[in-house]
């Protein structure tokens, strides 16, 4: 994304790290959990203060259309506060975790299994 390569990636040492205000941590969170959904093309280096701004409204736009309850805005993202940070990452969470829910019912209801629990409770 932006210029690195697709195997890049962003490390993140706390929730205070300045790389959060790049937004490339939370652009690959968010391509991990609905692959697909960061067109790498929108994805600015995150340098400057407008490419920072850039990414923030990119990522809380990706982040509401892949279906997260996203509270704050663009500018609280680019803040970096801890707290808001830790705000976007549990509602990144929540959404991988409801993904991985459904994916799991899915491959119960495919194979036959839910039906069978359903019966026995």
């Amino acid at each position: 994304m932006g210029g690195t390569s697709s195997t890049a990636h962003a490390l993140l040492t706390s929730l205070a790290d300045p790389c959060l205000a790049e937004e490339q941590v939370l652009l690959q969170l968010l391509d991990a959990i609905s692959p697909g959904c960061v067109r790498p093309c929108y994805v600015l280096p995150g340098h400057t203060k407008a490419d920072k701004e850039s990414n923030a409204k990119y990522a809380v736009s990706v982040a509401r259309k892949v279906g997260c309850f996203v509270f704050l805005s663009a500018e609280d993202v680019v803040s970096g506060k801890p707290a808001l940070m830790l705000m976007l990452l549990a509602a990144l969470m929540a959404r991988d975790r409801a993904l991985q829910a459904a994916k799991e019912r899915a491959v119960l209801v495919g194979t036959g299994i839910a039906g069978e629990e359903a019966v026995s409770s």
